[in-house]
């Protein structure tokens, strides 16, 4: 019996599946035999569904064939009992029959290249019975074996599996009929999961890209074999052809990212952002503010084109935004809409109507633009009621904290908050599960490293891998700076070496650590205050008021009241020191510390650098 792939027992299950007598579907029927099904095989032409049953029983798995026609329902019903009375009721159904017709097919790609084709069949010559045929046998294929089978699922956990076309999602040159009548097929399985939803039956859909079967082998390749133009073109835009190239050369060992592993499916496209930006932006009367990552240009150049569409000017904040969008339309990866962008200062002169602003801060950073937006200390923009602000990033793992301060302020102050969880305003750059098993499959690795995500990440994708076909001992799980040995025949975890962050200054190469750049931080956002004790040397008396000495912090000279208070709270605290051991240096100057700075941020709000400095004399 060939290997269940399918890591699923399906031991005693009803699996129906037509459209068996093809490529994509007998493959679908040997599978779910090796998982234990017992497998209703429907075609129209009986003797490639007895192939493929014949095949499935003499590997020693369950399986019989029908012959059966989608597109009539008592032949269907027929077919029905016929199974009931063989196996039981149905349990899990694939429609998989469908197809093309050429009366439904055009010979030309674009209009323009008729007068270049002799008796060519343009999209105006194509055939009303033909279009007709294609959407029956597609659509009504789908829908009649649905009606028939499904009956027996009720409230039994069935499954039904819809095969679409990646057509639907990216037509195809040609065939217009076949591409809109998968569209359909989608849309109805996006349907029928709703209507099924409370009843016990899961539905799905796959869209399956390119596959050599009978219908379309003359269309794809020459009679020697080689490939057709068309075909050529196919291959061009199949970047995961080149990953199957490499899994048959061999792959010594896999590295592979590990941020959404613990995600289903597939990472839907970027586009349906840009969707989401049109429906946000549409019957708006607000100002609207949007912030994601400088450095994913797509998403920004959809934020242009919503903003163009809608008859909104844009204008940029923050220091990464202006350079990415400087480099990126001097590439020209970026196109603006022709007087689109706004310079920061004159946007407000415009109706709220007409604004959109692009930021920084889809992070929670506390330096960034919308961070200073929602706290009021930006120069230029001030958070108001009405406010519209689209957060069109997830946060990242880690951050989910002070994404949440910058959101609730903004909610304090009135906006209306747009963010991840409310709609499909970020899609990730990051593969998810399916992605992830394909990868797996056409490269085959020899060893495998999970990179880039939490432990429980990498964990998952180890556990993944390992569904996949690969030997545990195969797989090596590090942390930072671990040394991983690989050699043709094996792979260990050897040792480590210094990694983190390495500081860069003026003068210097990882001599500055993560405390100096804290206080450097420190310092440029909030100053420093010096309190100066003089002490006396023999009993540790208090020779004189502390003297307080600021720099970056306050404006002495229109705050004299503060630095008398400041001076009075240094020396009560300096006072209320024991002088046992005429007074300890370090415990004074800690006590001091925390009285004066406690008493700057209670009545400052502000959290300088204080520096307490003892001068025995």
């Amino acid at each position: 019996m060939t290997k269940n792939v399918l890591n699923t027992d399906l031991t005693g299950k009803v699996c129906v599946v037509t459209g068996a007598g093809g490529a994509i579907c007998g493959m679908f029927a040997e599978k779910l035999a090796a998982a234990g099904g017992k497998v209703a095989v429907l075609d129209l032409n009986e003797e490639a569904a007895k192939k493929v049953a014949d095949s499935i029983t003499a590997e020693g798995g369950i399986a019989k064939a029908y012959k059966a026609n989608v597109l009539d329902r008592d032949n269907l019903e027929q077919v029905r009992q016929q199974i009931l009375a063989d196996f039981g009721p149905c349990d899990v159904l694939i429609n998989g029959a469908g197809g093309n017709n050429p009366r439904a097919t055009t010979d030309n790609e674009f209009h323009y290249e008729a007068k270049d084709i002799e008796n060519c069949k343009t999209f105006f010559d194509l055939d009303k019975s033909g279009v007709e045929f294609v959407f029956s046998l597609n659509w009504l294929g789908t829908l009649l074996p649905t009606q028939v089978f499904a009956a027996d699922m009720i409230d039994r956990n069935g499954n039904i599996l819809n095969i679409a076309s990646m057509n639907a999602y990216t037509p195809l040159t040609k065939i217009p009929a076949y591409s809109g009548a998968k569209s359909a097929i989608v849309n109805f399985t996006q349907w029928l999961a709703t209507y099924f939803a409370k009843s016990g039956i899961r539905v799905n859909a796959i869209a399956p890209g390119f596959f050599v079967g009978n219908q379309n082998r003359g269309l794809l390749f020459n009679e020697d074999g080689t490939p057709t133009p068309r075909t050529g073109k196919i291959l061009a835009g199949t970047p995961m052809g080149r990953f199957g190239e490499l899994g048959k050369q061999g792959v010594l060992a896999l590295l592979c990212d590990s941020t959404n592993v613990e995600r289903p499916g597939f990472t839907p496209s970027e586009k349906t952002v840009g969707a989401t930006f049109m429906r946000q932006f549409q019957n708006c009367d607000e100002r609207i503010i949007v912030t994601t990552f400088a450095s994913n240009v797509h998403r920004v150049q959809q934020v242009l084109d919503a903003a163009a569409k809608c008859g909104r000017k844009v204008a940029v904040t923050g220091r990464s935004m202006e350079n990415m969008m400087k480099v990126s339309t001097e590439l020209g990866y970026m196109k603006v809409p022709k007087n689109t962008l706004v310079d920061i200062n004159k946007i407000k002169g415009l109706p709220k109507n007409k604004q959109v602003i692009v930021t920084t801060g889809s992070q929670g950073e506390e330096m960034s633009a919308l961070y200073r937006m929602a706290f009021s200390t930006h120069k230029q923009v001030e958070i108001g009621a009405g406010d519209k602000v689209i957060l069109s990033a997830s946060a990242v793992p880690g951050n989910e904290v002070t994404v949440g301060r910058v959101i609730n302020e903004l909610f304090r102050k009135g906006a209306t908050v747009i963010y991840d969880r409310a709609d499909m305003l970020h899609v990730s750059g990051h593969a998810c599960q399916e992605e992830l098993k394909i990868i797996h499959a056409l490269t085959k690795p020899r060893f495998f490293v999970p990179l880039h995500g939490e432990q429980r990440m990498l964990q998952i994708h180890c556990q993944l891998a390992q569904q996949m076909g690969m030997d545990r001992n195969h797989i090596a799980i590090g942390d930072n700076g671990s040394v991983i040995e690989i050699t043709g025949k094996s792979m260990k975890i050897g040792g480590s070496v210094t990694a983190g962050e390495v500081y860069v200054d003026g003068s210097g190469v990882g001599d500055v650590g993560a405390v100096v750049m804290r206080d450097r931080k420190r310092l440029a956002e909030d100053g420093m205050v010096v309190v100066v004790l003089p002490i006396a040397t023999q009993d540790g008396a208090l020779l004189a008021p502390p003297e307080i000495i600021t720099r970056g912090f306050i404006y002495v000279k229109e705050s004299g009241d503060l630095m008398k208070e400041l001076q009075s709270v240094a020396q009560d605290a300096a006072e209320s020191v024991s002088r046992k051991r005429a007074r300890d240096d370090g415990e004074l100057r800690g006590t001091v510390k925390s009285a004066v700075s406690s008493y700057l941020f209670k009545n400052t709000k502000r959290s300088p650098m204080v520096i307490p400095v003892v001068t025995r004399l």
